[in-house]
């Protein structure tokens, strides 16, 4: 029988108290001289419990040479990704352990337990050297800070909910009930251990003292942290430790502190490092992880509380946020049915379950999609990466969706097939498939529309997305049908951040994506307005997204319900001129406004331009690709003829050509349709191609570089305006400066390739360890 909420908000405070409360009474009664309340009077006062021995390496400067310096080497590194959870962990639990461990320590102390030359510390309050005061705010920061950096790649929401319990048996058996039994057992021994002058006094007291604060987290976080990678969660107590160990033996050897013989076991784990002292720094650090997770695993359930705002990206210390946490604190793992009980109507109905399953799917789509966008996105913060992910993952599946139509259109025809009968065979392909893309397309607006039914719940728009799924059959792959449900579904805790209108706009993308398969010259790109108008579409509206969900998760209720980029004014078009290329920024935009109200229409209007560039490198890198496995041509007119290549005659002819799939790859029979060395498909000459000249990719290659040139020109003047995230969400903004210059690496990628994979065709690509120094660069020194 498991306790009621209100049972859990009564038990937790009285089990603590009680614990506290018979440790005070219990511990006193074992010390013959003063008790607890003449030990708090004493702190103020003078005292003897220091030694006569001469100082070979005084306290101060132990701390000069090893907790300072790896302190500020971890602030240093992690720094750019501090968010105001890390910055709330870094002042709650140091401040926390110092009250709970002065009288602790005092009373060692006091008992001699342990004891330090008079010449090695500066100073003292009661019976605790200055310097061990400091100790114990500088290894809450240490240990704190070590655990955010192996913490920080991890999404805690993943690992929230806990499956059912079949039997009160397995129920018993949770990590909660087992730690709550540990620690009550470590209480009792370590009160009847922790007689003064006994050698059990120390481990006694650490015992008794480490038992009442893991009691209390563990109870609240066992199963979450059980739950969790365990790896991140043993280095981060390891690491410390053993470091802690090494410079704890490197100060008993020289006298900085001394334990006494008399009230310690005499057992050393290493030499020169009492059993005591190896226990202490295991447990301080194992609750300083601890209390890490715990907070981690608050704000998850608060961030899938839609009443409850506070996340990562937006935790405010006040008495409201405090008590918030609280509440999450005692409140239950959100628990999911097994996988024998569960079904399709059941993750609708349920709220958790749905987004926790669609969220999954999500990333899936995203790790599988995109390389450089997963790489880069581990730098957000937890809430905001799994928002971002889910807004790409419908974005990919979306497309993919039209996609699947697309790679069909094309026949694969043999050689021995006549011109005439591959002419009919394309043409009738390419029908066919135009009539499914905009069924498609149909359905993909239809889904955007019952997301943003708001005089529906979620669960119910997530069951009419499903069952729209379901109906229509339009030959979706199992797969497809399958990302987009959860990435729709998933969208739906989106729809008060993002406005419909976007989603509209990528549509029309796709739909001129649509009239360029259809082959008709009318719908080609004539000038760089048209591949501009294109890019805004499907990426311009994407950047306007990412900083819209930024905007709103970052200051809930402060920046939501925005303006639309037309009705701020925010032209869409970027001035183009052949000699000159794109013009600047507008006037007004061009640098961060001063009025912090203006803040998010300067970050919306750059964060288009940067869509668009990121786009036109896309492009460019798939100029090859796009011809000969999907004949079609993203190169405008005007942009053929300024890379260099004559009239507009000419121009024309080259992108007919490419329409037509007429590219000469090296290695490959393009006639024949066999394989290039990238083995992508070629297609067979038509009638009307035939008559077309075969384009080498060498001679598209000045064309390729003026196209990363235009972007290279919006990138530029774009990237610098990430700066002003940093007043709102530091953080975010490191990930997004990693996530831009990663994706733009391209563009450098492509200028490197060399003559022999230019003529093979090859798609300009990054390395990992090239990706992680552009991150690493745009993190820690802005450059992109």
């Amino acid at each position: 029988m498991s306790l009621s909420h209100r049972g859990r908000q009564l038990a937790l405070p009285l089990l603590t108290a009680g614990l506290a409360v018979l440790a005070v009474l219990y511990a006193p009664s074992r010390t013959p001289r003063v008790g607890w309340t003449q030990a708090l009077a004493s702190l103020a006062m003078p005292n003897d419990s220091w030694t006569n021995e001469a100082c070979r390496f005084s306290y101060a400067r132990f701390h000069l040479y090893f907790t300072l310096p790896p302190t500020a080497i971890l602030y240093a590194v992690y720094r750019p990704f501090m968010t105001p959870v890390d910055y709330a962990k870094l002042l709650l639990l140091p401040g926390i352990a110092f009250v709970w461990t002065t009288l602790w320590d005092n009373e060692l102390v006091r008992q001699r337990a342990w004891s330090y030359p008079r010449s090695c510390v500066m100073g003292v309050v009661g019976y605790v050297p200055v310097e061990e005061y400091f100790f114990f705010l500088i290894q809450s920061v240490m240990t704190t800070l070590l655990t955010s950096c192996f913490t920080r790649w991890l999404l805690p929401t993943l690992y929230i909910a806990e499956p059912r319990a079949p039997s009160i048996a397995r129920r018993l058996l949770r990590p909660s009930f087992l730690c709550l039994a540990f620690c009550s057992i470590a209480l009792y021994y370590g009160l009847l251990l922790s007689r003064p002058g006994a050698h059990s006094y120390y481990i006694g007291m650490i015992a008794w003292w480490a038992s009442i604060p893991l009691a209390l987290l563990l109870w609240g976080s066992s199963n979450f942290i059980s739950r969790m990678p365990w790896r991140a969660l043993v280095l981060s107590v390891a690491i410390p430790t053993f470091y802690l160990w090494g410079t704890d033996i490197f100060a008993l050897r020289r006298g900085t502190w001394h334990i006494s013989e008399r009230t310690s076991l005499g057992i050393f784990p290493l030499p020169n490092l009492p059993v005591e002292e190896a226990v202490f720094f295991t447990v301080t650090n194992a609750l300083l992880v601890v209390a890490s997770y715990t907070f981690d695993r608050c704000l998850v359930i608060s961030k899938l509380d839609a009443k409850l705002p506070y996340a990562p990206s937006y935790l405010p210390l006040n008495s409201a946020s405090i008590s918030s946490l609280w509440r999450t604190f005692i409140a239950r793992d959100p628990v999911t049915a097994s996988a024998g009980e569960r079904d399709g109507v059941m993750d609708d109905e349920d709220d958790t379950a749905a987004y926790l399953a669609n969220l999954r799917t999500s990333l899936s789509i995203l790790s599988k999609a995109s390389r450089s966008f997963s790489m880069a996105s581990l730098l957000l913060p937890w809430d905001l990466r799994s928002d971002l992910c889910i807004l790409y993952a419908f974005c990919r599946a979306a497309d993919d969706c039209v996609d699947e139509v697309r790679e069909h259109a094309v026949p694969n025809t043999t050689g021995g097939s006549s011109p005439a009968l591959a002419q009919h065979q394309l043409h009738h392909r390419r029908r066919s498939s135009s009539l499914i893309s905009t069924s498609r397309l149909r359905l993909l607006s239809d889904l955007v529309a019952l997301i943003y039914r708001m005089d529906l719940p979620p669960h119910l728009v997530r069951k009419q997305i499903r069952d729209t799924l379901t109906t229509r059959n339009l030959e979706l792959s199992t797969q497809s049908r399958e990302n987009l449900r959860a990435s729709a579904s998933a969208v739906v805790h989106l729809r008060h951040l993002v406005p419909k209108s976007l989603w509209d706009e990528l549509l029309r993308g796709y739909e001129r994506d649509l009239d360029l398969d259809l082959g008709g010259s009318s719908a080609r790109l004539r000038s760089m307005d048209d591949l501009v108008e294109y890019a805004q579409c499907v990426a311009g509206s994407v950047g306007e997204m990412c900083v819209r969900v930024v905007l709103g998760r970052c200051a809930p209720g402060e920046w939501e319900g925005l303006p639309s980029s037309g009705e701020w004014g925010l032209k869409r078009s970027i001035r183009y001129d052949a000699k000159r290329g794109f013009e600047g920024c507008a006037p007004d935009l061009a640098q961060r406004p001063e009025d912090a109200a203006l803040l998010p229409r300067y970050l919306i209007y750059h964060a288009r331009r940067m869509g668009v560039a990121l786009q036109l490198v896309n492009v460019a890198r798939d100029v090859i690709d796009d011809a000969v496995r999907l004949r079609r041509c993203y190169l405008p007119i005007d942009v053929i003829m300024g890379g260099g290549k004559g009239g507009e005659e000419e121009a024309e002819l080259i992108q007919s050509a490419l329409f037509a799939g007429k590219v000469s790859v090296a290695n490959t029979a393009t006639a024949t349709g066999k394989t290039n060395g990238n083995s992508t498909p070629t297609l067979p000459s038509t009638p009307k191609s035939s008559r077309l000249p075969a384009i080498s990719p060498a001679a598209l290659r000045p064309t390729t570089l003026h196209l990363v040139h235009l972007a290279t020109q919006l990138y530029s003047t774009s990237f610098p305006a990430l700066t002003a995230l940093g007043s709102i969400s530091p953080p975010t903004r490191s990930g997004l400066r990693a996530a831009c210059s990663v994706y733009f690496g391209i563009a450098e990628s492509i200028i490197s390739q060399d003559a022999e994979q230019v003529e093979r065709g090859e798609r300009a690509t990054m390395s990992s360890s090239e990706r992680a120094r552009r991150a690493g660069r745009a993190v820690w020194f802005g450059w992109g």
